[in-house]
């Protein structure tokens, strides 16, 4: 499971781009690497495995911060399958240091991508699209566009540059 740290930032790499485009140093090279240090672990029962995480402001709740989390029960990777999937939603309290659970959201197919996208959450769940808004009980799917298995995981990835 990825960890949260302490800017609300969950890290993808080790390295900032430089400023200046023809410069190959990194940030650690300028003295500009943010050190990191760990919040809390999120310990999933029932032999879930976390395979997406993402930290989203809804836009129906603007004063609050949510970490939404893709998990999958009992699942094998070859073939893919699970017995069952959730988007788990945990309020972030104390400037992030510590989780609430929300709700928990089934899903049909292990959620493999996930981002904030114009106040809600943009998943990869399956071989689908979906564009999900935050619910008093659990996720509300807004939208789903069913796309190849490769394209989910791209389409998120783009939409991730674009901002």
């Amino acid at each position: 499971m990825g960890l949260l740290y302490s800017d609300h930032r969950p890290r993808y790499g080790a390295f900032l781009p430089d400023s200046d485009p023809g410069s190959k140093k990194t940030s650690s090279d300028r003295g500009g690497y943010i050190q990191a240090e760990s919040i809390f672990k999120l310990d999933l029962e029932d032999n879930e495995a976390a395979f997406s995480v993402a930290i989203v402001n809804f836009h129906s709740h603007p004063e609050e911060t949510f970490l939404v989390v893709g998990t999958g029960q009992d699942t094998s990777l070859a073939p893919r399958a699970c017995k069952q999937a959730y988007l788990h939603t945990y309020r972030l309290l104390d400037e992030g240091r510590r989780i609430e659970l929300h709700h928990k959201t089934e899903v049909d197919d292990i959620p493999t991508a996930l981002i904030a996208f114009q106040g809600r959450l943009l998943a990869g769940v399956g071989k689908a699209l979906r564009l999900y808004d935050l619910g008093k009980k659990k996720l509300l799917r807004k939208a789903e566009n069913k796309v190849s298995a490769d394209f989910t995981c791209d389409a998120v990835t783009l939409t991730q540059q674009a901002h």
